[in-house]
């Protein structure tokens, strides 16, 4: 009996050397902006479907506050900074509220082909029309 395969990412891939993004980060939003993003994609990469729902107001500041140490409206703002900035999927986040980071799914396309399996982003995945 083989074991399930995973779902999540038990470890994510960091630049040792600041990229764009966070020398951007840092210049506006201060070690917050940093940090931020750092448990932001740590979040994404433990989140089944690596697909983060802020949908619920509730459970929205719950995780701006537990998980990503921000108030909800600083985390709003560094959203909506990531989204200008192309770090997250504009779409998503306008249609449902969601957070995909493609790029997180990009860096680990080894893992992914290791599983026969690459995350699609699921709020971009087209339904079959009922006939």
């Amino acid at each position: 009996m083989s074991r399930p395969a995973a779902k999540t990412l038990d470890f994510i891939q960091i630049d040792t050397v600041d990229k764009t993004t966070l020398k951007r980060l840092t210049r506006k939003f201060g070690t917050k902006g940093r940090l931020f993003w750092w448990e932001l994609l740590r979040l994404s990469a433990r989140t089944t479907d690596y697909l983060i729902d802020l949908s619920d107001p509730l459970e929205a500041e719950d995780i701006f506050e537990s998980e990503l140490f921000v108030t909800k409206e600083q985390g709003m703002e560094i959203i909506a900074f990531l989204i200008q900035n192309g770090n997250i999927d504009k779409e998503t986040w306008t249609r449902k509220k969601c957070i995909w980071i493609e790029n997180l799914i990009a860096r680990h396309s080894h893992v992914f082909v290791k599983r026969n399996e690459i995350p699609k982003n699921p709020s971009k995945i087209q339904k079959p029309k009922k006939q």
